[in-house]
């Protein structure tokens, strides 16, 4: 019973049997005798499916779930998978301390066929900072897209990204608080910026309320009760 035909059955129960086959023989020959020993299939089916969605306009993918382990309780695998690029372990693992994980793992596989690179595959085990447990719903709604938008350099990435975790808000609305930060560092409320970032996200509910705030008086969407939220 090969890896080959583990990885097979497994896909098969996600896809079509004749797509399973041929993407099991040709991850075969693509991942390395030292990925297969370290990652269980379950794993390796997660991947693959991540990994058949890159493309040339497409070239990053993020993947989040829980560890394999009985033993890893809010221990998570948060992985990047890269096409034509390789990342930098210095400039990634900041973007992923500042977005509110403890880096507890880290592992990169290489993804190619007689010694030709297709694709990298970053695995990172990650728990939260704040203890809590993070749900699938959280993590693809909110965390993965502000991620994929930071290792882009597409949004600004400071420790005000710990708020995607708690209380949860988006990387569109946490942008509305860096104005403020800007404004408290500028009339020099506080005598450093890091200290400005800590007393904003030592408080999430108030952040919360700030955002809500915003939503209610600016946003001509906006869908609930204005009056309670602006007064």
């Amino acid at each position: 019973y090969s890896w080959r035909d583990r990885t097979a059955e497994l896909l098969s129960d996600m896809i079509d049997d004749k797509r399973a086959i041929k993407l099991a023989d040709l991850y075969n020959t693509s991942f390395s005798a030292g990925y297969k020993a370290a990652f269980s299939t379950a794993k390796t089916v997660f991947d693959i499916l991540k990994l058949t969605k890159l493309t040339s306009e497409n070239p990053i993918e993020l993947g989040f779930r829980e560890g394999d382990s009985f033993l890893s309780h809010g221990l998570y695998e948060l992985t990047i998978y890269t096409q034509g690029k390789k990342l930098s372990l210095s400039s990634t693992i900041p973007l992923l301390d500042n977005a509110g994980f403890i880096i507890e793992s880290e592992d990169v596989s290489l993804v190619g066929e007689q010694g030709a690179t297709c694709s990298v595959i970053y695995t990172f085990g990650v728990r939260a900072k704040t203890g809590g447990a993070i749900s699938t719903e959280l993590a693809n709604d909110i965390i993965i897209p502000a991620l994929k938008l930071a290792i882009r350099d597409s949004i600004e990435s400071d420790k005000l990204n710990s708020l995607l975790i708690e209380p949860g808000r988006t990387w569109k609305e946490i942008s509305l608080l860096r104005p403020y930060k800007s404004y408290l560092w500028q009339i020099k409320v506080l005598p450093a910026e890091e200290s400005i970032i800590s007393a904003i996200t030592s408080f999430p509910e108030l952040c919360r309320m700030s955002i809500d705030f915003f939503a209610a008086k600016f946003d001509l969407k906006f869908a609930g009760n204005r009056a309670s939220k602006i007064s």
